[in-house]
């Protein structure tokens, strides 16, 4: 009897999956390097033929804050133990220990380091990579194998990132390809055994865990101003090379979207249920696993969904002390959630509460249609970050202007912009936050065509002008539609109003930048 795991984390009997070849070993070892922005050169070391199975690379990877180069042993999948144990997978080390003894004795702390590494790989995006301490296999006799359960893997397939121990009591880790940056950049304390030498090996010392100094911060801050003026640019520029989970609210968005829930499932012919991880949970496992380092939970769109009812209890974690820690903890808001995250960071967590290393941005703009009011209580919790109009960082790019004489005026996309917003003010006392920001068009837009671009014009006729003030922008005798103005627009004829052609005549306006 076989014991193997699924995709979604469940045991069940059968055989082993297939072997990846060493292409396939190599293609998921770069996709594990690349991933949450790092950079990888990998090089392979080709064994003698009957050697095969243990094969070397030498990974050189760089993060946003550290450089490593890693000696990489890596296994096919996982055989099993063939000690009668049916829940226990094993690799063999087949190679004299001389020849590979100053990879072993690398310090796990360095920048130089080595990985021992299994894959489990049911198909090319279904892989656990399992990863034993090198240094806990020094002096090592050959053969040697080194063992992990069935129900590890299992775990990470289920959750991202599980650990159990073998008959001497070693931690292994087992996770998904994407957390191996998390594997390397924490491995000094992840293979540490609490309390007396069990995962020790004889004349050799019980390390000391190593408990990552808390990095401090966090906090949770609003973005907001006028359509296309870079909240999502400053955003991004922020969580740039840094760990980051990214959401959209949407009017149908709830509590249980955002932090998750159990959902059905098909497993071979019945229906199972397991806990899916929001975006929520994953930021705040993330931010917990990783003390640290920075995590960001992003949030477009805040005020497109009742946002406090989106929160929920977590709402009152919002409220933090001097380090950006939460001032108050929660309870679960499910137990599934709560076993979810207790098993995914190998300890028990009995309450939520936000870290100081979590930092929460939204983006809004209070401004458009068809969107949800955020009451006081919820956005005084938040700072405020207002993104004013820049006409100097718009894209290049010009439109051409249909004046009332049928000549054309072509103009910079940053003066139209202007030009428009000023009208609009003073002729109509439209609110900053509901004007043209300069990247409501892209470099793109303006590439492609030199016509006043549609989404810019029904922007101005159906959003800001719906109710009053059509004729101080448009030529209301000619247009009575935003199908006329479109056909106008395409034929070459005058759109605007007299006195907003009058500014466009005089050029750029003098105080414009």
């Amino acid at each position: 009897m076989k014991y193997q795991s699924t995709a979604l984390g469940e045991v069940v009997e059968g055989d082993d999956p297939a072997h990846p070849d060493i292409d396939k070993r190599e293609q998921i070892l770069e996709r594990a390097l690349t991933a949450w922005g790092w950079t990888a050169n990998i090089y392979r070391h080709e064994p003698p033929a009957p050697r095969v199975r243990f094969v070397k690379f030498t990974a050189e990877s760089q993060t946003p804050g550290a450089s490593y180069t890693l000696e990489v042993y890596i296994f096919p999948n996982l055989a099993d133990s063939a000690r009668d144990r049916p829940h226990e997978k094993r690799i063999q080390i087949t190679r004299d220990y001389a020849e590979h003894q100053a990879d072993f004795e690398l310090d796990k702390a360095g920048s130089h380091r080595c990985l021992l590494l299994g894959f489990y790989c049911l198909d090319d995006d279904e892989v656990v990579i399992c990863a034993w301490d090198a240094a806990a296999y020094q002096g090592h006799a050959n053969p040697t194998s080194a063992y992990v359960h069935i129900e590890a893997i299992a775990g990470a397939f289920r959750f991202g990132f599980a650990r159990s121990q073998d008959a001497k009591g070693r931690y292994v880790c087992c996770f998904r390809p994407e957390f191996l940056h998390y594997y390397v950049e924490n491995m000094a304390h992840l293979h540490v055994v609490e309390g007396a030498g069990t995962g020790a090996l004889p004349g050799e010392e019980t390390p000391t865990a190593v408990t990552p100094t808390a990095l401090t911060g966090g906090e949770n801050v609003i973005f907001y101003g006028a359509p296309g003026t870079g909240k999502t640019h400053t955003v991004d520029a922020m969580v740039d090379g840094k760990l980051c989970v990214r959401t959209v609210f949407h009017p149908d968005m709830q509590n249980s979207d955002f932090v998750g829930a159990l959902k059905p499932v098909m497993q071979e012919d019945r229906v199972t249920y397991s806990f899916s991880p929001g975006p929520f949970a994953l930021a705040l496992r993330n931010a917990l696993a990783q003390p640290d380092r920075e995590n960001y939970l992003v949030i477009e769109e805040l005020n497109r969904a009742p946002a406090a009812a989106v929160f929920g209890d977590l709402f009152l974690l919002l409220d933090r002390d001097g380090v950006g820690a939460g001032k108050y903890d929660v309870d679960f808001p499910t137990p599934e959630f709560k076993a979810w995250l207790s098993t995914s960071l190998d300890r028990e967590i009995d309450r939520v509460s936000l870290p100081s290393n979590l930092w929460l941005l939204a983006t809004m703009n209070s401004a458009d249609q068809g969107v949800y009011p955020i009451d006081t209580a919820f956005r005084r919790r938040w700072r405020q970050e207002y993104v004013p109009i820049d006409y100097s960082a718009a894209p290049n790019g010009t439109l051409d202007i249909v004046m009332g004489d049928g000549s054309i005026q072509t103009v910079p996309w940053h003066v139209f912009a202007k030009t428009m917003n000023d009208h609009l003010t003073e002729q109509l006392d439209i609110a900053e936050d509901r004007l043209l920001g300069p990247w409501f068009v892209t470099a793109e837009d303006l590439a492609r065509s030199s016509l006043v671009p549609g989404k810019v014009l029904i922007y101005l006729w159906d959003d800001l002008l719906r109710h009053h003030g059509r004729e101080k922008v448009f030529d209301v005798s000619a247009v009575k539609t935003f199908g006329e103005i479109s056909a106008r627009v395409a034929a070459s004829q005058r759109i605007f109003s007299d006195a907003l052609l009058a500014k466009f005549s005089g050029g750029e306006p003098a105080s414009g930048t």
